[in-house]
């Protein structure tokens, strides 16, 4: 039987299409979920373990994957239900529609002395580990190069979120903090590199309904810069009722040292309905000069 060159380019088509149509499988070295769920024609996990497996089980250079659906921190199973990573370089946590219950009074992720973090499309809700005299939902300190995408924080005990002594670049995008105790997002950046200039950077993200009148809390948004080399940005932020002891909304305290190079904006953002105990319901903005 003869076939045509045109027949034969027909079926080629044919089958690239049907190949193109099959789902490919995607791999993952560690993966949060059942047991049951991790291995499926779409999806391939070499270690799959519940999330309090891995509370100290992650080395560096390690991207763990979140199924969709829920995954428990119980600080009532285990007195410390944190997810605590220390001495780190290089660790994604990604989610799919994933969603971080705490419970008991104890429970949350903690990042200490890291670098190259990052977490994207995870939701947290009701968490607060303890570190220190803080509590917060993720809490970072003494860690660089940070990145947020797609994430929620809900009803946290403490702070959302709560970054101290953070340095180079640290990116906030697209994410949403909401109903936290003492305020939405906490940042302390505090930590001095000689003539290096830090970068944070917070886009397209909401900070609504934080902070507690009947305790000395922050705003919804509190950014400490009293260190001479920083750069602050932020645009497309809904700040909204947010209540604290200075700055309701948002309050942002700037060092202005002689020779530095620290810089502030604040663009295309919504800040409306903000309560403030002391001054500054919407915005509170203090500027100290210093010669050394």
């Amino acid at each position: 039987m003869n076939i045509r060159k045109s027949d034969k380019e027909c079926v080629l088509l044919v089958t690239i299409i049907f190949l193109l149509a099959i789902p490919s499988s995607t791999s993952y070295k560690y993966c949060v979920g059942e047991e049951s769920s991790c291995h499926s024609a779409s999806l391939k996990c070499e270690q799959c373990h519940s999330l309090m497996w891995y509370a100290n089980n992650i080395s560096s250079n390690s991207l763990i994957f979140f199924l969709s659906g829920n995954h428990y921190l119980n600080s009532s199973i285990s007195l410390n239900a944190v997810l605590s990573i220390s001495s780190l370089v290089n660790i994604t946590l990604q989610g799919n529609q994933s969603t971080v219950i705490c419970t008991g009074n104890q429970s949350g992720f903690v990042f200490q002395n890291s670098s190259e973090i990052t977490i994207e499309r995870l939701e947290f809700n009701k968490c607060g580990a303890n570190y220190s005299s803080t509590q917060a939902s993720i809490l970072f300190e003494l860690s660089h190069s940070l990145r947020l995408s797609h994430v929620k924080v809900r009803n946290s005990r403490g702070y959302g979120l709560y970054m101290n002594n953070v340095y180079r670049n640290v990116t906030i995008n697209n994410s949403e903090f909401d109903r936290s105790e003492l305020g939405n997002a906490m940042f302390q950046l505090k930590w001095k590199i000689l003539n290096q200039n830090s970068k944070l950077y917070i886009t397209s993200s909401n900070f609504t309904n934080g902070g507690n009148l009947q305790r000395n809390s922050s705003a919804g948004l509190t950014i400490y810069m009293p260190q001479p080399h920083y750069t602050l940005e932020l645009t497309d932020l809904i700040l909204r009722n947010n209540t604290g002891e200075y700055g309701g909304n948002i309050a942002i305290k700037f060092i202005d040292f002689s020779q530095c190079t620290s810089s502030f904006s604040i663009e295309n953002s919504t800040i409306e309905n903000g309560n403030g105990i002391n001054s500054g319901g919407g915005l509170f903005f203090l500027s100290i000069k210093k010669t050394s």
